[in-house]
């Protein structure tokens, strides 16, 4: 039984609430007293025996004031406190009355007013208790007067039992009244400790949500039975639900899990769910699912960790290319002199010449091979502006332009016009002017026009995107490979680190650049994808 704290002043009760309970009560004795009387059971031969119409009278009364009372309980929002006192009110004077016509003291019904006063001690606080069990008494000790007067009795007669009866009304408020005082503490403290415990818990279940690391449980079948956001977002770029087969959503984390439930010591290298998709570094614990074993996995991003070995790498670069840089440019600016001092001397020959001109020409490149290192060693910490994407491109379009021959086109196709990114804008502006030359240079050598497409949407993930699309043949699928490792390149005067930079650029604002080959009808195109603005502090 739930024990209501009595001290409460106000609202309607539980459902299945202490007065609740004591009222369904009375009801079942009131219907008892009055069918007992009118089937005259043997062992119910005393009820009603000296005065039988006031008895009739009295049960009938008492049966309709504790369902009216009853119902006003459940009907009416009024203090317990005041419905209690009203309840007990009416036991004590009813009960009394049936007791008097049934032979007073000595008859079966005084004896149920024990029950009334243990009641009034459950429901009603502290000195009130005792106030119900001295009514109890009073009214038991006034029935008794009031039967031998009546009766022509000694005015003696049935006087141990009232004061017995008296002495037990007391014994019992005062035991039920300490003991629902306990309860009453027991259930207060119960109800803290299990609020406490909600809240708790409701924490962890919002810190397991917004950990950027993925929590993952698979059960002994494959299925994933728990998964939280982060999870999810790695696993798939569309959104989906526990339960999941593991084998539906990854082709090789079912095989990792398997092989790491043969061999817990396994470690296994980073992996790509998708080709948008972050690489995901997957660690596996045991635990129990309801009474099942279960495989925790967490699944790290390792674009974090890639930012900060990045970190350190250019750390490293910065400290060899400062070493080295005088090393290199100065014979570097003594041969390119002496290279136009050559070709300016009038009795050069023409073959001589030539081949003057290719030392410029490699000295100018190995100059910008030197540059481009040195501006990766000494990149600054990213500034985080929040860009509207489709503007800031558009402003980039027309400085872009100006700068370019007539015929090249730049497009923007704005499929989320509200996308924002968080992004150093003289990175992006960089990254992309990388890849608009890159993309018109191949779009003239195909076609004869340079044409780019700059296209903004928002994944199912709610991450921003950027796809770069151009009008050229597309990267060679056996050099796909290889597009952005260091001084890879396809022409002859080209560095090999325009992509690279741009890649390590992307990482350095915590997002991803990828080449995402033709498919599905699709044609290639580079894609950015930006980290979601609301989680990068500005």
């Amino acid at each position: 039984m739930t024990v209501t704290d009595p001290n409460a002043n106000a609202g309607s009760p539980p459902r299945f609430g202490p007065l609740t309970i004591y009222g369904y009560y009375r009801v079942f004795l009131a219907a008892a007293l009055l069918l007992l009387f009118i089937v005259n059971l043997d062992r119910a031969e005393r009820l009603g025996s000296y005065r039988p119409d006031m008895y009739l009278a009295a049960s009938v009364a008492y049966l309709v004031a504790a369902v009216l009372s009853t119902l006003m309980v459940r009907l009416v929002s009024r203090s317990e406190q005041v419905q209690g006192a009203i309840l007990i009110a009416i036991d004590i004077l009813s009960l009394t009355v049936l007791a008097h016509a049934s032979g007073g003291v000595s008859s079966t019904v005084a004896p149920l007013l024990v029950v009334t006063v243990a009641a009034g001690a459950i429901l009603l606080p502290g000195r009130m208790a005792l106030l119900v069990a001295a009514a109890a008494t009073l009214a038991i000790l006034y029935e008794q007067l009031y039967f031998a007067l009546s009766s022509g009795l000694p005015l003696t007669t049935g006087s141990t039992q009232s004061g017995l009866l008296g002495v037990a009304f007391f014994g019992i408020a005062v035991a039920a009244n300490q003991l629902t005082r306990r309860l009453v503490a027991s259930e207060a403290l119960a109800r803290s400790r299990s609020k406490e415990i909600s809240e708790l818990e409701h924490l962890n279940a919002h810190i397991i949500q917004r950990m950027r690391t993925g929590i993952l449980v698979v059960d002994a079948d494959g299925v994933a039975r728990l998964a939280n956001s982060a999870a999810q977002q790695m696993l798939s770029p569309t959104p989906w639900q526990c339960p999941a087969a593991l084998a539906s959503l990854s082709e090789e984390l079912p095989l990792r899990v398997r092989t790491w439930l043969l061999d817990s010591e396994q470690r296994f290298p980073a992996f790509r769910n998708y080709p948008e998709g972050p690489e995901i570094s997957a660690s596996m614990t045991a635990i129990r699912l309801a009474e099942r074993r279960a495989t925790l996995v967490f699944l790290e991003d390792m674009t974090t960790f890639s930012h900060h070995l990045q970190q350190m790498k250019l750390a490293s670069l910065g400290r060899l290319t400062a070493s080295i840089a005088h090393e290199i440019r100065n014979p570097l600016s003594a041969i390119s002199h002496a290279a136009q001092l050559l070709d300016e001397s009038p009795a050069l020959a023409t073959e001589d010449r030539r081949l003057a001109e290719i030392v410029q020409q490699q000295a100018l490149r190995l100059d910008r091979i030197v540059e481009n290192v040195l501006q990766l060693s000494r990149r600054q910490v990213p500034r985080s502006d929040l860009l509207e994407l489709v503007s800031w491109l558009r402003q980039f379009r027309t400085d872009y332009l100006a700068t370019h021959a007539h015929g090249d086109e730049l497009e923007i196709l704005a499929l989320a016009g509200h996308a924002r990114a968080r992004f150093d804008p003289n990175h992006l502006h960089q990254i992309l002017q990388n890849l608009c030359d890159n993309g018109l240079r191949y779009g003239r050598a195909a076609t004869g026009t340079g044409l780019v497409t700059l296209e903004v949407s928002v994944a199912t993930n709610d991450l921003p995107q950027l796809r770069i699309f151009d009008n050229g043949p597309g990267v060679p699928e056996d050099k796909q490979a290889s597009l952005f490792e260091p001084f890879f390149t396809t022409e002859a005067r080209g560095t090999g680190l325009g992509l690279y930079i741009a890649r390590e650029l992307c990482e350095a604002n915590r997002a991803r650049l990828v080449h995402v080959p033709a498919r599905d009808g699709t044609r290639s195109h580079f894609q950015i994808t930006f980290a979601h603005p609301g989680r990068i502090a500005s």
